[in-house]
């Protein structure tokens, strides 16, 4: 990714002007302003084929009304270049940031994250080009989940619990109905600007899931916040009834995916648990989503 520290080859590919001031660089993307005074993003995409596929799963839901981060077409008719061995796109910035969803007036951002979040899976199971979308397999993930509960600092009555509720999630998933999901829909990829929504952004990970798997996840980001700033206790419990009501005024829910999404939820818990025990210096963190586990097992069943 070197190469995109010096960026004056994306004048020539894009009808952008030049690049004067880089704003930001981290990992895979680059924030920077051009002569013209408009302001971009540029990401390093991994494939060819699956940035062209968001690119036009991107267009369909803005042209259907929802705000999204749209990459531009280069001066070739396409949203996405090859440079140097890399794929690239090149998306508008977004003015704004993510809601932190445990200040004053968090309730009314998550209420308004439901009706959000429905509007975008209601558009996306209409997309008709989804079919060469990669499918999310849950099992192989749900196996793993099982061979780690035993490491989890869980009592061995939870243990018992959290591996049951797995074991069921995992002979049920296949019931639940797929589509288009955004797949790392959390409060950061959600913007807001003065109190109005801007966009939800990186979709980087979009594939064909269970669409309640993206409301699962989106909740236990908001559960793993509110734990650690001790504002959880029964406040949560009304912004989730909040949250799925505004859901499911546009988009309503099977039985099967309501009482199944508890369950969703323990096992992205779970997922995190996993991932930040790998990682040096992310005990806290890990330990923060054994909290999660600890809250789901003792008020859901």
């Amino acid at each position: 990714m070197n190469k995109v520290h010096n960026l004056d080859w994306l004048g020539s590919c894009w009808d952008i002007g030049s690049v004067v001031h880089l704003i930001r660089y981290k990992d895979h993307v680059s924030f920077f302003t051009t002569d013209r005074g408009s302001h971009y993003l540029l990401k390093e995409k991994g494939c060819f084929h699956h940035a062209e596929l968001e690119g036009g799963f991107l267009s369909y839901l803005y042209q259907e009304g929802l705000s999204v981060q749209v990459p531009i077409y280069n001066k070739y008719g396409k949203q996405v270049f090859r440079y140097e061995g890399g794929v690239y796109c090149i998306y508008p910035y977004t003015a704004g940031k993510p809601y932190s969803f445990i200040e004053e007036g968090a309730m009314e951002y998550i209420n308004q994250s439901g009706r959000l979040i429905s509007e975008f899976h209601y558009l996306a199971e209409n997309y008709t080009e989804c079919i060469n979308y990669n499918e999310m397999e849950l099992g192989d993930q749900i196996y793993e989940v099982l061979t780690w509960i035993h490491r989890f600092s869980l009592c061995n009555q939870e243990k018992s619990k959290l591996f049951n509720r797995m074991m069921r999630l995992d002979a049920m998933e296949g019931k639940l109905p797929k589509q288009l999901i955004h797949r790392d829909l959390h409060p950061n990829n959600m913007i807001f600007n003065k109190g109005r929504f801007k966009g939800f952004i990186d979709f980087d990970m979009c594939q064909i899931g269970c669409k309640v798997y993206d409301i699962a996840y989106f909740m236990v980001a908001v559960l793993k916040r509110r734990i650690l700033d001790h504002s959880h206790d029964d406040h949560f419990d009304e912004a989730f009834h909040n949250f799925l009501c505004n859901y499911e005024s546009l988009v309503p829910l099977s039985v099967l995916e309501k009482e199944l999404l508890p369950d969703v939820m323990l096992f992205i818990a779970c997922c995190y648990v996993i991932y930040f025990s790998l990682q040096l210096y992310y005990e806290s963190t890990a330990e923060s989503y054994i909290k999660v586990i600890k809250y789901l097992l003792s008020t859901t069943e």
